[in-house]
């Protein structure tokens, strides 16, 4: 986000909560947006949000248990249980951007 090529060309920053199965769906997918809100409440208390201006592009999402882990066909709960963090970028060209940014330095 120091890079101001690349912080420009970034729509959103989603942080994702992931749940193992156990339990409805329903009930997963409540823990896993609790989750995600959490660790968005916690980047929100960063000073470096503040300063790079981050929270209107976080966005907190529950996943419930829809992309589970799974090692050698069974699941991982540790591993399911879990938060991905994923930038989504503001164009179709803005990936080959970030590429020749990256590529430069």
């Amino acid at each position: 986000m120091s890079n101001r090529n690349i912080a420009s060309q970034i729509d959103r920053i989603v942080i994702e909560g992931h749940t193992d199965s156990d339990g409805s769906y329903l009930l997963n997918l409540d823990i896993s947006q609790k989750r995600a809100y959490a660790v968005m409440s916690y980047l929100a208390s960063l000073e470096y949000t503040k300063r790079h201006n981050l929270m209107p592009l976080l966005v907190a999402s529950g996943r419930s248990y829809q992309d589970i882990i799974k090692v050698n066909g069974v699941e991982n709960k540790d591993a399911s249980r879990r938060i991905e963090i994923k930038f989504t970028l503001k164009n179709d060209d803005a990936m080959n951007e970030i590429e020749r940014i990256l590529d430069y330095e």
